[in-house]
């Protein structure tokens, strides 16, 4: 890095003029800005607005005055407005088990059950020790 190339970069990281990236703008305007830019918070109407609704309507009794306020939705639209969220639906496929060579053993392991078990066959056992120098069997 060229030593202006280094200079030009301190002079914008400290610096609170030319090359401030927050210049002319304190951090109140900044938060009256965020505040500004809310949207407005649309709710259902409670249980003494819907009676006022109903009865404006079906009684002609008088016009409430939330009817007129767009963030102050009836109960009948909230029901339009929030869908009940659906989860996607998941095909479930079975796993594949490769059974070939499970049966094959298996049927191997019937085979040797079916059959007469194996004797093991008798050997004499060699004489050792002073066994064989007396000349004893066992």
């Amino acid at each position: 890095m060229k030593i202006s190339d280094y200079n030009q970069m301190m002079r914008y990281m400290t610096s609170t003029g030319e090359f401030s990236r927050n210049k002319g703008v304190s951090k109140k305007d900044a938060m009256k800005k965020v505040l500004k830019e809310k949207k407005p918070v649309v709710r259902e109407e409670d249980i003494s607005e819907r009676i006022a609704r109903m009865h404006h309507i079906y009684d002609n009794g008088p016009r409430p005055k939330h009817m007129d306020n767009p963030n102050i939705k009836s109960t009948e639209d909230m029901k339009k407005i929030i869908k009940p969220i659906k989860k996607p639906v998941k095909t479930v496929t079975p796993v594949k088990i490769d059974v070939d060579g499970i049966n094959t053993s298996l049927n191997t392991l019937e085979q040797l059950d079916n059959t007469a078990p194996i004797k093991p066959t008798e050997r004499k056992k060699k004489s050792e020790g002073l066994a064989y120098l007396l000349g004893i069997d066992e």
